[in-house]
């Protein structure tokens, strides 16, 4: 218990870390009309796994982010290299359209998952699943030029399993 309150108040500083960052502002990555615009980022991402025996791993990732808006939708594409997977590489869409969100996870043309309905407030877009066997939230705060997710997966009992805050630099 006393690890999972550790590993919860270590999420809880990079997270606070991130939202600091991701109120800076910037005009050279604005995005505000219609067109596409595409940026190279690089990411640090902290994990929480519980389960017998709980591990907290940093990763660093590397890749594109493709910002897009059309028709009312706003969109970031994200192309995600992990450097200690060399050939992996995931795609992740966050999609906006006025107070509502869709958000996906796909690797080599498969759905790993899909929120689909998403609540927009500012530059924070929420997501939230729930089953007989737990609840899972995803947070993305898009603003800025640090963007920044965060992942929290619980059982039914109300116990984290998994825990990910990433915070996305753009170059």
């Amino acid at each position: 218990m006393k690890i999972k309150k550790q590993v919860s108040m270590v999420l809880l500083a990079f997270f606070c870390f991130a939202c600091a960052g991701a109120s800076v502002s910037s005009d050279r990555n604005a995005l505000t009309t219609y067109g596409s615009r595409v940026v190279a980022f690089t990411a640090k991402s902290m994990v929480f796994s519980g389960g017998k025996v709980p591990t907290v791993v940093q990763k660093s990732l590397k890749g594109t982010l493709a910002i897009t808006i059309r028709a009312e939708v706003k969109s970031y594409r994200f192309k995600i290299k992990f450097d200690d997977k060399p050939g992996d590489e995931i795609e992740v869409l966050v999609a906006i359209s006025g107070q509502t969100a869709g958000f996906g996870v796909y690797s080599k043309g498969a759905t790993l998952t899909e929120y689909p309905q998403g609540t927009v407030l500012g530059n924070a877009v929420f997501f939230e699943s729930k089953t007989e066997n737990g609840s899972s939230n995803v947070t993305w705060l898009l603003g800025g030029n640090v963007l920044s997710s965060v992942i929290e997966a619980r059982t039914a009992k109300g116990e984290i399993t998994y825990s990910e805050v990433t915070t996305y630099t753009l170059q």
